[in-house]
């Protein structure tokens, strides 16, 4: 059954963004005076039981988007894990972006609003505007495919999501509007200088994120201070992680093992893949969301231009007052997740391991000081049933794990080893810098 009915503009935009159900809105031009109209009925929306907001506005070359209105939709968005905002933004010379689609969805129904009006005090309370109403069951054809035609405006190249970088990046291209400058310039620099999007961070605790963090526990470090998390790799010229039988050579095997764990962490990591900088001295220029470089000293930096979300991410998982250091919380409780563990060990031993000919019973797990191998052993012990000791080198602690225990609690043995020869083929054998393999 399919409801249709001219639209009282502000009333029944009110009313549909009051419901108890997840919202979709696509609309060309908004004014500050038109969102506080409806502003209070948007942060009704995102309180109560949770539903989910999309908010897609237009920018263009005319600026007839207000910039404190997409300021004021940002600051909303930065308070509510409900809402998310996108700004459709075009290249120059490209079509513009034109709809007024105001959607309410549920399991039980969809109601959307379309016509003439923007998102402004004119269209919505002045002008001589006309809008249409529809209230269809959720299996309607004109509901499904008005939910279509959003996600496919939601999910284009040029939607891209409401930052600080585009919030200041319009504002002042708005402010500019009498330089000499041309607009077709100014627009071009305006939409070359938004960053790549890095797309949202993983949530912990989870396997993809698990390696990461046991990288991190083993060879890591990062403070409140710092924007970039440091890696010490221990792997030189001679190597360190071995296995037995003669295909396998110290240095070559070490440098794929540098680059087993380079290629791995990047995996944990939104927009890694497209975007990494590597080897460079300074690395820290550009706009690629991720940086990476293997120095010189064998110490591997990842660094974020948008830190708060990754450091987020590590305060959650080891603490807010914790170091590297520390155990990840939620692999050492009672309902810890094996797989979890398991992921997380296999990063913390490619990281600090030693399998070698001279030992050949036992795998040695590195510690950075004296005292951090206890945590690590009771981790092995209570959630892999491994035997464990840990044991002093030359005033250097580290832990033994007999290699059979190893092999069936945390997953690697020769076959491993054999997959990771051939898959990381060492092009450049007495090079310090490495290549990162782009997609």
């Amino acid at each position: 059954m399919v409801k249709v009915q001219t639209a009282n503009q502000l009333a029944d935009l009110r009313s549909l963004l009051g419901s108890s159900s997840d919202k979709s809105i696509a609309v060309a031009y908004v004014s500050s005076s038109g969102l506080t109209l409806i502003e209070e009925s948007i942060k009704k929306a995102l309180t109560g039981q949770r539903r989910k907001v999309r908010f897609l506005i237009g920018l263009d070359e005319g600026s007839v988007t207000d910039p404190q209105a997409v300021k004021k939709l940002f600051e909303l968005s930065k308070n509510s894990d409900s809402l998310e905002v996108k700004a459709f933004i075009p290249n120059q010379g490209s079509e513009t972006f034109h709809p007024k689609l105001f959607i309410s969805h549920s399991r039980k129904e969809i109601t959307f609003l379309t016509g003439s009006y923007n998102l402004t005090e004119a269209a919505l309370k002045r002008n001589r505007e006309h809008g249409l109403q529809v209230i269809c069951e959720p299996n309607e054809d004109i509901g499904l495919q008005t939910l279509e035609a959003f996600n496919g405006l939601w999910e284009d190249t040029q939607a891209k999501l409401l930052t600080l970088d585009v919030v200041r990046g319009y504002e002042k291209y708005c402010q500019n509007k009498t330089d000499t400058q041309s607009d077709i310039k100014r627009w071009a620099d305006f939409v070359n200088g938004i960053p790549p999007d890095l797309g949202p961070m993983p949530t912990w605790p989870s396997l993809e994120l698990a390696y990461l963090m046991g990288v991190i526990n083993a060879r890591g470090t990062f403070a409140k201070e710092m924007n970039r998390v440091k890696i010490k790799l221990e792997f030189g010229t001679q190597g360190t992680f071995q296995v037995q039988g003669q295909d396998h050579f110290n240095k070559n095997q070490s440098l794929r093992v540098r680059q087993r764990i380079i290629d791995e962490v990047l995996g944990c990591l939104p927009g890694s893949k497209a975007y990494v900088s590597v080897s460079s001295p300074d690395f820290r220029a550009g706009r690629e969301p991720i940086k990476v470089c293997p120095s010189e000293d064998q110490v591997l930096f990842i660094e974020f231009p948008t830190a708060t979300r990754m450091f987020a991410l590590l305060f959650k998982a080891f603490g807010e007052n914790a170091t590297a250091r520390t155990a990840p919380i939620g692999i050492t409780g009672p309902r810890a997740n094996r797989a979890i563990v398991k992921r997380f060990l296999q990063g913390y031993a490619v990281a600090s391991g030693t399998m070698s000919d001279k030992y050949p019973g036992e795998v040695r797990l590195s510690t950075l000081a004296k005292g951090d191998g206890g945590p690590i052993r009771d981790l092995i012990e209570s959630k892999t049933k491994a035997k464990s000791e840990v044991r002093d080198l030359r005033g250097k602690e580290y832990i033994a794990v007999p290699m059979g225990d190893f092999r069936k609690a945390i997953g690697f043995d020769e076959k491993w080893m054999d997959e990771l020869a051939k898959s990381h083929q060492d092009v450049r054998p007495r090079s310090r810098s490495l290549r990162v393999p782009t997609p």
